[in-house]
């Protein structure tokens, strides 16, 4: 493999444009074989990416964090990481991996976002991660091409700091200290949901999507929408223009439905051709899971062979052909 570029406001990988296609995957507990599992079936589906994400938590899940000095460094836990980028690295495909624990981290540690504890603590992180060796291929992750992308957060934005510069100042820090420890993998700030700093609709003018792509620390953005035909705020445009503006991409990095909501399917095929319309660089969904059958996913959200409609669908939509962009799916 190599690593995936930008160029302009596409994802590129040896040199010809390369659109991301998969979902987020979580709840690595117990053993490698949940990392396994996940990209085994990927493969089968003929997705190009997985999105590893909250591999830090405790059980139970959800949002359980150890606050001990240290534990973002969990030998435990990066040895499982290593394992499942081997196994991305030898099926072929690439990975997200979403940092978004190391918020959780300092938060339950009591940091302020954006103060200097918040910030030592990532910076700290990022110059361990960077040169931290696969223990088991030998991979160096900032020079891992299995990595295409870093997510510094899971979701950015802090509601206190809606309408300041705190937002655009931390996460153009983070990137910057990420670009100093030489990763060579595309950064962006994390997902944004419509509410949250998305749209001068929720009162917010300054500080978007929009200014985050004026970080030369930051090369793309992408949003978490989580709305149906009935009750979406039409924001792709919006992400589309600041796109433009800024020759950089944008793309659709979450996004999902309960199985209880009306039409799943057509609401899936709502979001790939809402994003194909307005320039989304890739499309994941959350999440690639057998809601517990593997004995280590959640229910909720779920797209797996046990939905087959729903997983046919996103196969569809995952073709592609020598990393061409993907036909539309009328």
């Amino acid at each position: 493999m190599a690593f995936v570029q930008t160029s302009g406001v596409d994802f590129t990988l040896n040199g010809q444009i390369w659109r991301p296609f998969g979902g987020a995957t979580y709840g690595y507990y117990g053993s490698n074989a949940a990392f396994a599992n996940r990209v085994s079936a990927a493969t089968s589906a003929g997705y190009n990416i997985l999105r590893y994400i909250n591999f830090l938590q405790t059980l139970p899940y959800p949002t359980l964090y150890d606050s001990a000095a240290g534990s973002e460094f969990n030998e435990t836990v990066w040895s499982k990481v290593d394992y499942g980028l081997d196994q991305a690295k030898q099926a072929g495909i690439k990975i997200l991996l979403d940092l978004s624990d190391i918020q959780g981290v300092s938060d339950v540690r009591g940091y302020t976002f954006g103060d200097a504890n918040h910030l030592a603590l990532y910076q700290s992180f990022v110059n361990w991660l960077a040169v931290r060796v696969n223990t088991v291929n030998g991979r160096v992750y900032k020079d891992d091409d299995t990595i295409a992308i870093f997510a510094i957060s899971g979701e950015v934005g802090q509601a206190g700091a809606i309408g300041s510069t705190t937002n655009y100042d931390t996460y153009h820090v983070i990137g910057g200290y990420m670009k100093t420890a030489g990763f060579q993998q595309i950064i962006h700030p994390g997902g944004q949901k419509p509410e949250q700093n998305l749209s001068a609709s929720y009162g917010h003018t300054n500080y978007s999507p929009g200014d985050y792509l004026s970080s030369p620390n930051i090369d793309c953005i992408s949003v978490h929408p989580y709305y149906t035909q009935q009750n979406m705020l039409d924001l792709h445009p919006e992400l589309q223009s600041y796109s433009i503006a800024n020759n950089k991409p944008w793309f659709i990095e979450e996004f999902g439905y309960l199985g209880s909501e009306k039409d799943i399917v057509s609401s899936f095929r709502f979001m790939y051709k809402k994003g194909f319309k307005y320039g989304s660089a890739g499309h994941l969904f959350w999440n690639f899971d057998n809601s517990g059958r593997d004995g280590y996913g959640y229910a909720g959200y779920e797209v797996s062979p046990y939905l087959p409609e729903l997983y046919q669908l996103t196969r569809i939509y995952a073709k592609t052909t020598a990393y061409s962009p993907r036909l539309m799916v009328i």
